[in-house]
């Protein structure tokens, strides 16, 4: 039976080598052999951070590999949520839509609703400098035209009046404040 190095192993999963070009030209050739010498490089990188992490400070190279990708995946994670609500309250003339940012994100509807909450909004807002956008107003004076039923709208009429919530205000309303989240 071979033993078989864990960290050459990891390395090698981590960084595939890239698949050759079927009846490619010189160009093909040539930009193949760099590929695969830049995953070379990047795998005998890792292995050897791996083994040296492993010898120096007794740190198992899978569990450790597995940690930083969870680490990498909760950030990926948070700057999905920022670019939502920037998606949602920073952009202009209107919002993006829920159903574009569900698309570009894979998430559904109803996810990208609750996907952000005040946090993201409110570090946007100190990233960028500057407040959310305005939620939409009706046109016109605000005033509307009491004969058919309009009337200024704010942000805290517009789901009354529309139907429909102002983008930057934080999805799940009272009940995620009152549950702590």
């Amino acid at each position: 039976m071979t033993l078989h190095d864990m960290c050459v192993d990891i390395a090698a999963l981590l960084n595939p080598m890239p698949a050759p070009a079927d009846g490619g030209d010189e160009s093909d050739d040539e930009s193949y052999s760099h590929a695969a010498e830049a995953a070379w490089q990047e795998r005998e990188e890792t292995a050897e951070g791996l083994r040296m992490s492993w010898a120096e400070e007794d740190i198992d190279p899978l569990l450790s590999t597995l940690t930083s990708l969870r680490n990498r995946r909760l950030q990926l994670e948070a700057d999905m949520r920022l670019l939502i609500a920037y998606g949602r309250c920073f952009t202009h003339p209107r919002p993006y839509k829920l159903i574009d940012l569900a698309n570009a994100a894979g998430m559904s509807i109803s996810g990208i609703r609750t996907a952000y909450d005040t946090d993201e909004i409110d570090q946007a807002a100190e990233i960028l400098k500057r407040p959310p956008a305005a939620p939409p107003q009706p046109s016109g004076n605000g005033l509307g035209s009491r004969r058919h039923g309009r009337h200024r709208s704010t942000p805290a009429t517009a789901s009354i009046t529309t139907g429909r919530r102002s983008p930057c205000r934080p999805p799940g309303g009272f009940w995620l404040m009152a549950r702590g989240r």
